[in-house]
């Protein structure tokens, strides 16, 4: 059979792509297609937007009460009032407010830490639906508050969603890392994100005073944070559970390979991902000494493990520091200042919720086109960028008129770079730099940093910007550039690569050193992938370590299924 070379066009590098199979670019290309498509089943989508709606719960329980802030704090010193007989100090509604939302920051990262716990007690889909019972128990606490005139029970609601928005971040990314094919784990790992901010926008949208944020309908407004819950509760019985987790953990291969059909309904493609899950197991058995008795400590005393939690809490501080909350806060005084109508100004910031949203979806098609790496770094440069000419922007916009627009083209500019990259990133990279055995406790360290992080930023925000005024943007870039610098060097890209490979390759180090010592070596990450290009009947391969991920994509697509040995294997799945 004869060797045939794609054209330069197909595979941008000055290297060829050598491929022995049937010399017909347009077979090929179209078979690539088909494979991807069959990938993607209709049970597997509804598994991946099931476990999203605990993210839209979650971004919509951060943003129902900024809006009916005010009538809140009316409804508190009414209810302080009647109680007491005299009116609270300002100062104690401030703290009261304060404490109300710190309880869900706070009781999220103890929710963050157990997280790990509870996935590999009840599982990823019993798990968040044990979950979701905490969202019945505060709506219901958020909504007596009104009702019984005791507005403690705000706090106590809050906790609990709070604890229950901890758990889900870790579930939810965990669960959909695990049920997703390696070449649309990215993709799949966006819909975190997607949830988000489609409940940050539907917080947004039910809260203003016409709907569901007026003074007496306002425990409406915390009572509607079940439906995405009540909807997650009557989806979750028709997903399967995660294979990885009844294989790895549950040590039941007969339900891990039921859980596979199901998910993919093809024998080729769970053979595939079971073959994965497989390659995972052989690391652990070979050194069960450092696998079988997993404890968080591990995470800190073994090197590699370290460096991937190192670079994912990098993540997720310099996500919540990057100066998003700034911008939202900022966002008022910037319409205003611009002649916006002050009856305006709350339509204005929703449409900049609607941008997010849109962004995070366009960020949804690029992500396994571009790759992680160049989709996070690239826009973080932007962020860099915006929030310094913010600075400048808002320092003058005093003397120069029009400098009020462009403030807002400038922060516009800012959301979509936030919508593109740490937004929908910064959880899919940390699910995809921890082996299966150390995921669920890596998980629960890193979503337990990111709610601390986010905790500081609420506690110090108001004092640095009365301190720094706009010059807290600055603040804000710096730590943006430092964390993207670091990135630049130790990131690895994971589009459509094993965690395996990706594990590898943090495990080399400094990625734009060429080798792991002077020899000239071949680094482990680049020897996995070499060799998995390599192997099977077909001869199909890919020279270049370092192709480009949608080459990478095609390449899987075409070899996997050219595979004589899997189909002689697929009589394993038969059970």
């Amino acid at each position: 059979m004869s060797t045939w070379s794609v054209p330069h066009n197909f595979i941008h590098s000055t290297h060829e792509l050598d491929v022995k199979a049937d010399p017909t670019m347009a077979s090929i290309t179209s078979l690539a297609k088909k494979t991807l498509r069959r990938q993607v089943t209709p049970i597997m989508l509804l598994t991946v937007i099931t476990a999203a709606l605990s993210s839209t719960m979650y971004g919509y329980n951060m943003s129902k009460l900024n809006t009916p802030y005010e009538i809140l704090l009316s409804f508190i010193n009414t209810t302080y009032t009647e109680r007491n007989g005299v009116e609270p100090a300002p100062t104690f509604l401030t703290l009261i407010w304060s404490v109300i939302i710190s309880a869900f920051v706070g009781a999220g990262a103890l929710g963050s830490f157990s997280s790990g716990v509870f996935a590999e007690k009840f599982g990823r889909r019993r798990g968040l639906f044990i979950n979701h019972l905490l969202a019945f128990a505060s709506a219901a606490a958020e909504m007596a508050a009104y009702y019984c005139k005791v507005y403690e029970l705000l706090i106590v609601g809050r906790a609990i969603i709070g604890f229950n928005s901890g758990i889900s971040q870790g579930l939810v990314s965990l669960y959909i890392a695990e049920v997703s094919p390696k070449q649309v784990r990215g993709a799949f790992l966006s819909f975190h994100q997607i949830g988000i901010v489609i409940g940050i926008l539907l917080g947004q949208v039910l809260s203003l005073e016409f709907v569901l944020g007026g003074v007496n309908t306002w425990p409406f407004l915390c009572g509607f944070s079940v439906m995405p819950c009540l909807l997650s509760c009557c989806l979750l019985p028709l997903c399967p559970e995660s294979p990885r987790y009844l294989l790895s953990v549950r040590k039941d291969e007969a339900a891990a390979k039921a859980a596979l059909l199901r998910l993919t309904r093809s024998k080729h493609a769970a053979k595939e991902l079971l073959n994965e899950i497989r390659e995972e197991e052989k690391v652990v058995s070979s050194r069960p000494d450092l696998y079988e008795s997993f404890q968080y400590r591990d995470l800190f005393t073994r090197p590699e493990l370290r460096r991937s939690l190192m670079m994912s809490a990098l993540l997720n501080v310099s996500q919540q520091w990057s100066g998003i909350n700034a911008i939202f806060a900022y966002s008022h005084s910037v319409f205003y200042n611009a002649g916006v109508d002050p009856e305006a100004i709350q339509y204005a910031i929703i449409g900049t919720g609607v941008i997010n949203v849109v962004v995070t979806f366009i960020s949804l098609a690029l992500i396994e086109k571009v790759g992680r790496r160049k989709l996070l770094l690239i826009p973080n440069w932007i962020l860099v960028g915006s929030l310094l000419v913010l600075t400048a922007c808002i320092n003058q916009q005093s003397n120069f008129a029009w400098l009020n627009y462009f403030t807002i083209c400038i922060m516009l500019a800012y959301i979509v770079g936030f919508g593109l990259g740490f937004g929908p990133l910064t959880s899919m990279i940390t699910c995809e730099t921890f082996e299966q055995q150390a995921r669920p406790q890596a998980m629960a360290v890193i979503q337990t940093v990111h709610y601390v992080s986010c905790f500081v930023l609420m506690l110090t925000f108001k004092f640095m910007e009365a301190a720094m005024k706009e010059f807290i943007f600055m603040l804000f870039a710096c730590i943006v550039a430092v964390a993207t610098t670091y990135l630049m060097f130790y990131l690895p890209e994971s589009a459509h690569r094993s965690v395996k490979e990706v594990v590898a390759d943090i495990k080399d180090g400094w990625r734009w050193r060429p080798c792991n010592g002077s020899d000239g070596a071949e680094s482990e990450g680049a020897e996995i992938a070499r060799k998995r290009r390599k192997r099977g009947s077909s001869g199909t391969y890919i020279k270049r370590a370092d192709a480009r991920p949608e080459d990478l994509q095609l390449q899987a697509a075409v070899t996997t299924p050219l595979r004589k040995a899997d189909y002689d294997a697929d009589d394993d799945l038969e059970a």
